[in-house]
């Protein structure tokens, strides 16, 4: 998960297993994420957990609008709204 603002990385988290899992310490995770939390919180994110919500984001199981790897999807018109790769 990487964190962008004005087209400079300021924050990452790595998951080098499959995309969701680290070869890091769990300790070592676990500072990774409250660094993370920490630069989301600074910049207005007001929710709980920021990595729960990830996972809602693309939950095409749920209703409204999701992101997914086609792009912008609207569930309950089961059509892509934006692709993810515009031309």
């Amino acid at each position: 998960m990487t964190l962008v603002e004005e087209g400079k990385v300021i924050g990452k988290m790595e998951l080098e297993l499959f995309g969701s899992l680290s070869t890091k310490s769990m300790e070592g995770v676990m500072e990774e994420e409250k660094k993370f939390v920490a630069l989301l919180r600074e910049r207005g994110y007001k929710y709980e957990d920021p990595i729960y919500s990830l996972g809602f984001f693309s939950s095409t199981h749920l209703p409204y609008i999701r992101i997914t790897q086609r792009g912008i999807y609207d569930v309950k018109k089961k059509t892509v709204l934006f692709p993810a790769i515009m031309r």
